[in-house]
């Protein structure tokens, strides 16, 4: 980062298309794809205004061949590389591209050097300089469950269609924000293998051909939240073998870089397109202190005496539990003061302080006009079950939207993927949601607004 500040009055319009998978219950789509040596797809990563880290799995420990172009009919092929599948890393691939041009379209593949199978063509955009403003589209998703109905056999939140909407509206980039896959569904699991097969189950191209598209159609940003490992994890109470196997299956199936116990390469990163706009990414797992109702030190803090579970809302006003405790009996008692004062201690931490030092720093420190901050749990305030979110560790969300809020960090704005909360499976015969595919939300120097009404969106 540099000191100099844009002097450009330009008006830059972030258009972010979001998708939530997890809740959209639409007709099952009927696209199939035929098995083959790269069957989990492509998929691009970690990119920079010069590089890129380039993704597949084969079947097979064959040698293939890996092309980089600027034209998607491979004339103009810029870089050519081989790679090696091993079983050691389940076959998976990941490739570092280098020396690219800044701001530019770039195609790539994957194919047998002994064989005649190629892989689908991917795409993906280096970062513009930042010596000027450039406009920025770019779409963002969570929580790809693939959980089956044992009784239908079909996927239970639909094959992930409004992806293919994402795709269609060509973006610059691709936020997979947490949740890439549910672990715990229907049950926790341990093993390494079975990690790995909940992504083979989300890549599977006759399943979920949207995700092929997606994730081919445009580099990608991705981030862990907890179901990657196990619900609601943290770093004081996980299961040692949980951690070290799903995080050597995230790295092996997404092309991100990274190890959470470095400090010098951890999961959390940001970026600038153009002078104006910067992206910051965090990891809100990693270093994130027990949840409340987790915490050995504070048993039953927060539990309800009505209910005998967590209370539902132990932040909320009194009003508010007032009203909802007519029909829900356990909102008429508060729970004890302690478990007030645990979700408001100030020792209690989201993002550790290392990660909270380095982006506190780096917000000051940005020259760009509009700063958007990804977070794979929500920062708004609910009320309701707040443990696993930011309102969980209130005294350090405070401090963070009190610094967001001074005058030497202006136009900030946030996004969240899904909120997890503990909650059942809404039942077979819940109604599928009305709720949009797409949402269209702007950001201007002057309001954000959001449009769930539009199907389309643009940038300028």
């Amino acid at each position: 980062m540099t000191d100099r500040r844009n002097t450009r009055a330009t008006a830059i319009v972030v258009t972010i298309v979001v998708t939530v998978l997890c809740g959209l219950l639409v007709p099952a789509g009927t696209a199939q794809a035929a098995p083959g040596v790269f069957d989990q797809g492509v998929a691009s990563g970690e990119i920079t205004g010069t590089s890129a880290l380039l993704w597949t799995r084969a079947v097979t420990a064959d040698t293939v061949v890996v092309e980089t172009a600027t034209d998607s009919g491979f004339a103009s092929i810029v870089d050519t590389q081989t790679a090696t599948p091993s079983s050691a890393d389940d076959y998976t691939l990941k490739v570092p591209v280098t020396g690219l041009s800044e701001g530019t379209e770039y195609f790539f593949r994957f194919r047998e050097q002994s064989g005649s199978e190629v892989s689908s063509i991917g795409r993906f955009l280096t970062l513009p300089s930042d010596a000027s403003p450039e406009p920025l589209k770019l779409v963002y998703t969570g929580d790809a469950n693939t959980l089956v109905d044992p009784e239908t056999s079909e996927p239970v939140y639909g094959h992930f269609e409004p992806l293919a909407a994402a795709a269609d509206e060509n973006p610059d980039l691709f936020v997979f924000l947490g949740d890439t896959i549910y672990s715990d569904a229907p049950e926790p699991i341990t093993d390494l293998d079975d990690y790995r097969n909940k992504y083979k189950a989300a890549r599977d191209a006759a399943v979920y051909p949207a995700m092929h598209e997606i994730l081919a159609a445009t580099g990608s940003v991705v981030q862990w939240d907890d179901h990657e490992i196990v619900n609601d994890w943290n770093s004081e109470t996980v299961d040692p073998t949980q951690l070290t196997n799903g995080t050597q299956a995230f790295l092996e199936y997404n092309p991100v870089q990274g190890d959470p116990q470095n400090p010098s390469d951890p999961f959390y990163r940001s970026f600038k397109w153009g002078s104006d706009i910067e992206v910051f990414v965090l990891d809100e797992r990693s270093y994130r202190s027990a949840q409340v109702i987790d915490d050995p030190s504070l048993p039953g803090a927060c539990v309800n005496p009505i209910s005998g579970e967590p209370d539902l809302a132990p932040t909320a006003p009194s009003w508010i539990r007032a009203i909802f405790g007519l029909a829900l009996a356990p909102l008429k008692w508060y729970v004890d003061a302690t478990c007030r004062n645990a979700l408001n201690d100030p020792s209690r931490t989201m993002l550790g302080a290392t990660q909270k030092e380095w982006f506190l720093n780096a917000l000051e420190a940005s020259t760009a006009r509009f700063k958007l901050v990804v977070n794979e749990v929500p920062m708004q305030e609910f009320w309701a079950l707040p443990y696993d979110r930011w309102e969980g560790y209130a005294a350090e969300r405070e401090e963070i939207l009190k610094f967001v809020r001074s005058a030497r960090t202006p136009s900030t704005s946030t996004t969240s993927s899904g909120s997890s909360s503990r909650r059942p499976p809404a039942p077979k015969s819940s109604p599928a949601p009305s709720v949009p595919s797409r949402t269209r939300t702007r950001f201007s120097t002057s309001s954000a607004r959001s449009d769930p009404s539009r199907s389309t969106s643009s940038s300028t």
